[in-house]
């Protein structure tokens, strides 16, 4: 029989396929496995799982711009001390090292480890909570990460470059429940913790949703779970109740440096380049194609990989790119929006009705026949249509919507951007243009609902404000 050591990370080598002969400890990882199951459906991002391929437990999810990230998980479900603990963290480092960024995360789960070990990777948590309240201070986080390289160092051959993968990538679990009968309760805490209204769950419901969950999962070795599957195994065991949180996918659009939200669960945008960072000082063309890039990318993974499409907006943004985003996340393409607006939750399919007051547009329209690229400005409470006269030269400026009221409500928001949209397709049809230059002082909900409805209309160039009578061009949302 070869003796030849198979080449980390590959799916048919002794590491991999072990998992499927081995019966001890599968009671552990299994138990392990499902308390995790709430931690990813809380994300966002999470689209797919998948047990006994290169680890006991893998999770992969999407990230705007970036491509999917992984998790690989191991278990262990007895008492850890160097001898082995060692080995599985060069493990990680072989797998990061014949396959850099294929991961984001590796985690190492056991009931106990040696006392040396616990001192360790308590001294990590503590250093991984802390040091982001130091940011900008280099001698606190120097003084702290060369303890850390020491701690793992230990007198080993073990350097510098080891120490800062296990801070950055390895996350150590090491007080699992070492009885299987606790097992259940510790999947009831994450199902709490991770998805709120199964709180209001009774024991049997949680019993038979894990239950479910663990036949779905025990019936697939080395083959994915969707997170779909996942969702709908879980409602299918509790028949009649409501979880909000599964049926959201929550987007951020991040305005600040990725130390900030690294850690998000929801999908994040990358935005900061997009936000002015305080100058108005925004990006070239470029940079703005590569925006509308990711919004394609993410609507598509929304639609193939089942996550809802209800999405919960969060995050601050201009107003163009609430008008991207609201394009992206169509009400053609099968979406609806919602997003927080003074404590209330405003919604892209709360529709006007016989009761919703009406919203008053003051209009003012060109008298071009012909043109291939229109202005339009619409402007609530703020006058903007002189300065965008003085900034477009002679492009002609063919609509102008301005209205000093405030709009009190979802339905009365899409009763306005109704209007809106009709005037604009109006000066469209008028003149034969293809492009409109679209110029905004409006509330940021009716940004996003305007983009969410304005399909089918030309292509859309949008606009930033830059102080007196400049503005910048954004994105440029082809007509779909």
């Amino acid at each position: 029989m070869s003796d030849k050591k198979s080449k980390p990370g590959s799916l048919l080598g002794n590491e991999a396929t072990g998992g499927e002969i081995a019966e001890h400890g599968l009671s552990f990882q299994e138990a392990m496995l499902l308390a995790r199951v709430p931690v990813w459906l809380a994300q966002s991002r999470f689209s797919q799982a998948i047990r006994e391929a290169l680890g006991d437990t893998e999770a992969r999810f999407f990230v705007p711009g970036r491509g999917n990230w992984r998790e690989f998980n191991e278990y262990k479900d007895h008492r850890l001390t160097p001898s082995e603990f060692w080995p599985e963290i060069s493990h990680f480092l072989e797998l990061e090292q014949a396959h850099p960024g294929a991961y984001r995360a590796y985690r190492l789960v056991c009931p106990e480890v040696n006392e040396d070990l616990r001192a360790l990777c308590r001294a990590l948590d503590r250093a991984r909570r802390a040091l982001p309240f130091y940011d900008g201070v280099s001698s606190i986080h120097d003084g702290t990460f060369d303890e850390l390289v020491e701690k793992v160092m230990d007198g080993s051959t073990r350097d510098r470059a080891y120490a800062e993968f296990v801070f950055k990538m390895v996350e150590i679990d090491f007080e699992a429940p070492r009885k299987l009968e606790l097992a259940l309760a510790s999947f009831r805490d994450s199902l709490e913790r991770h998805i709120p209204e199964s709180c209001a769950l009774n024991s049997t419901q949680v019993a038979a949703i894990r239950a479910a969950l663990g036949a779905l999962i025990a019936s697939r070795v080395a083959e994915p779970v969707t997170r779909l599957e996942l969702v709908e195994t879980i409602r299918a065991a509790a028949p009649g109740v409501q979880f909000p949180t599964l049926g959201r996918t929550r987007l951020f659009t991040a305005s600040e440096s990725e130390s900030r939200w690294v850690e998000r669960p929801e999908l994040v945008l990358d935005w900061e380049r997009f936000s002015g960072r305080g100058a108005r000082d925004f990006p070239g063309a470029d940079d703005w194609r590569a925006g509308l890039e990711e919004l394609a990318q993410t609507s598509d993974w929304v639609r193939s990989s089942g996550a809802p499409r209800l999405i919960r907006l969060e995050g601050t943004r201009r107003l163009s790119a609430s008008v991207a985003i609201g394009s992206a996340f169509s009400a053609t393409g099968g979406f609806a929006i919602e997003v927080e607006n003074h404590g209330a939750f405003l919604r892209t399919n709360q529709h006007a009705d016989a009761d919703t007051p009406a919203y008053d547009w003051g209009a003012e329209e060109g008298g071009s026949e012909q043109a291939d690229e229109i202005a339009v400005v619409l402007s609530v409470k703020r006058v903007i249509a002189d300065d965008v006269r003085g900034f477009l030269g002679s492009l002609p400026l063919e609509l102008v919507l301005h209205s000093s009221d405030a709009m009190v409500s979802a339905d009365q928001i899409n009763l306005a951007v109704e209007e809106a949209k009709q005037r604009i397709s109006s000066v469209v049809s008028r003149t034969g243009a293809s492009v409109v230059h679209l110029f905004l002082a409006v509330p940021g909900p009716f940004a996003l609902f305007l983009g969410h409805r304005l399909n089918a209309t030309c292509t859309i160039q949008c606009y930033e404000h830059t102080g007196g009578a400049n503005y910048a061009p954004t994105f440029r949302i082809p007509c779909t």
